[in-house]
């Protein structure tokens, strides 16, 4: 973690420390291979292969990263703490993982032309020594696990991938929305989006258009983000009595025109929200107008990352748009951009 991260509470590459660091370790399973990256053993058919440790400390780190980018300084640094030794040693280390894996697996490491490597494709992660998630038992009276101040009111979206619920301080009546995840895919899209909240919060410091992260909980399960309570969605405004129905024309255009300024400001910092729906579309009343409010940043990508870095955050764990990526991934069908 950076200083600069340090000072404003802002996780890398998701709040994940890297493979060498002292956070959880992983056993990953993909295409009848196996990993530990606690003991660096590598099974591929059940049959436990010899490889020298630089090149699996790489893979710990694609693997922990899978379908994002990772830089050759992030798996230089990771493999050789930044000073390799010889000329082309990361090229090298990559070609002994593909043999190792053989034509299947090792095809899932992508050269990224002057930029890096990326592992594609589905990759099942678990803590080393834990047993598969369990689909979290939240209930509405409970204390918020790790909020006990607060308990839960009902719930506002609930799948298996994530849960997120209205949630009331028992004393005060103040409302906040706590998203919880019990799994590594929707972890790592909470702390996207607390990562990008933050950012967008530090930029536009006055602004309405987003929902503010107030705090996080990423070291405990369940985990989950803490948000201001801003509003109902746009499809539940619009249908309540009418309401969008009856608005004069020209108040519902200036709506929808606030909601493209909120998008384009996301655009003016490199950040591409990439998952637009009512349902991430919450609407307020301020000072007598209806204002919009974008949330959900979780499936959101970087477009540049000169904005991201003036703002003192790194690129790790923030995939970059890339050409070749289907810009489908993460979004919901029919409100894709």
């Amino acid at each position: 973690m950076t200083e600069a991260n340090r000072e404003n509470h802002l996780p890398t590459r998701n709040g994940d420390e890297v493979a060498g660091g002292d956070g959880p370790r992983y056993r990953f399973r993909f295409d009848g291979a196996e990993f530990d990256e606690s003991t660096l053993e590598l099974r591929v058919g059940g049959v436990v292969l010899s490889v020298e440790p630089r090149p699996l400390e790489v893979l710990a780190h694609l693997l922990r990263y899978a379908n994002e980018v990772v830089t050759k300084s992030e798996l230089l640094q990771a493999g050789w703490d930044g000073r390799p030794a010889v000329e082309n040693v990361l090229a090298n280390a990559v070609s002994k993982l593909r043999k190792a894996l053989g034509e299947q697996a090792g095809n899932r490491i992508v050269n990224v032309p002057r930029i890096g490597y990326r592992f594609t494709g589905a990759v099942e992660r678990l803590v080393v020594g834990s047993t598969p998630p369990t689909a979290l038992a939240l209930t509405a009276g409970m204390a918020v696990p790790g909020r006990t101040s607060f308990h839960l009111v009902e719930p506002l979206a609930d799948n298996d991938r994530v849960h997120v619920w209205l949630a009331r301080r028992r004393k005060t009546g103040q409302e906040r929305v706590f998203k919880f995840a019990y799994d590594a895919n929707s972890l790592r899209n909470l702390k996207r989006e607390c990562t990008l909240s933050r950012v967008l919060q530090q930029t536009f410091p006055s602004s309405t258009d987003f929902v503010p992260v107030c705090g996080a909980n990423f070291s405990t399960a369940p985990y989950f983000i803490e948000c201001e309570f801003v509003g109902t969605d746009l499809l539940q405004w619009a249908e309540q009595d009418g309401r969008l129905a009856a608005m004069p024309l020209t108040e519902r255009l200036a709506l929808f025109v606030a909601i493209a300024r909120a998008v384009a400001a996301a655009h003016s910092v490199g950040i591409m929200h990439r998952d637009l729906k009512p349902a991430n579309v919450l609407i307020r009343l301020a000072e007598g107008t209806w204002r919009p409010a974008l949330t959900d940043f979780g499936s959101a990508r970087v477009l540049d990352e000169m904005h991201l870095r003036a703002a003192g955050v790194t690129l790790m764990g923030l995939t970059l748009v890339d050409e070749g990526a289907n810009p489908l991934i993460g979004s919901t069908l029919m409100y894709a951009p």
